[in-house]
């Protein structure tokens, strides 16, 4: 537990660590279920400029809490 002299506030910035991986994969299957996306859609439909080794990705795979084959550099 890291204890700090400062009051938190409105631009307190917080380390997610591993927790946004659920919101992700819930947030994509909650698009597909309203056929906004589709979990077979290539990841790199929906990035400007994605890594090459991230092309051919899908956004079912990205979202797959722990198996995602992009590295956290490529990220």
């Amino acid at each position: 537990m890291v204890v700090l002299a400062s009051a938190i506030t409105s631009k307190t910035v917080f380390d997610m660590a591993s927790n946004s991986k659920q919101f992700t994969a819930d947030a994509v299957l909650l698009l597909a279920g309203r056929h906004r996306l589709a979990v077979n859609d290539p990841l790199s439909d929906y990035l400007d400029d994605p890594p090459a080794r991230a092309r051919d990705i899908t956004l079912g795979a990205s979202a797959e809490p722990h198996c995602s084959p992009v590295s956290r550099t490529e990220r």
